[in-house]
């Protein structure tokens, strides 16, 4: 998200229930009931926020194929990069573990 949206990391420091993962200012580990209540790993994203004018418009806007003006700018939907940067997230995670356990494996 912070390469496909450019949104700034979110700041938790002020809540109890909020913990840093690592040294990456975008990842925050957070006591939520959905990761006791479904068996598996539990992906949440946060996008952006609603009240920021140029988020707004693009939401008004809707989904669409290719670019629109918004704000001034040439702009794809704010869904589809939304999508599309949490699927590169996921898959560039897993393509990271895969690689270490085939040089651990030999594979």
């Amino acid at each position: 998200m912070e390469k496909g949206l450019r949104l700034p990391p979110e700041n938790y420091s002020s809540w109890a229930a909020t913990a840093r993962v690592n040294e990456n200012p975008y990842v925050w580990s957070r006591n939520l009931l959905a990761n006791r209540l479904f068996p598996g790993p539990t992906l949440f994203v946060e996008g952006p926020y609603m009240n920021d004018k140029e988020t707004y418009a693009r939401l008004q806007a809707g989904d669409y194929d290719g670019v629109r003006m918004i704000e001034g700018r040439e702009q794809r939907s704010l869904f589809r990069e939304y999508a599309e940067s949490v699927a590169v997230g996921v898959v560039g995670y897993y393509r990271e573990i895969l690689g270490r356990e085939r040089e651990v494996s030999g594979f």
